[in-house]
C-alpha cells in the first residue's frame, strides 16, 4: 500500500465514523492508520475509545503495534 492510499484510507475511515462514532472496528483501523502517520495523539484517542468500546480488540491492537516490517509515513507539513 503506498502513501496515497495510506490517505485515502485514512479519509474513508473518517467519513465512515461520522455515521457510526461508537464502531470499534473503524476506531481501531483508523488508530492504526494514524499511528502509521506518526499521528500518536490522534491514533491514542482512537485506540483508548475503541477499547472502551470493545476490550477484547487489545489483543489485535498490541500484535499489530508489533508486525514486523510495518512501514510508517510522515504526515505532511500544515502550510498555514
Amino acid at each position: 500500500m503506498n502513501e496515497q492510499d495510506i490517505y485515502r484510507q485514512l479519509a474513508d475511515l473518517t467519513l465512515s465514523l461520522q455515521n457510526e462514532p461508537d464502531n470499534a472496528e473503524l476506531l481501531m483501523q483508523r488508530g492504526q492508520i494514524l499511528f502509521q502517520l506518526h499521528d500518536k495523539d490522534g491514533a491514542w484517542q482512537d485506540l483508548k475509545r475503541a477499547l472502551e468500546l470493545k476490550p477484547e480488540l487489545a489483543t489485535t491492537i498490541s500484535g499489530e503495534a508489533k508486525t514486523p516490517g510495518r512501514k510508517a509515513y510522515k504526515l505532511p507539513k500544515d502550510n498555514n
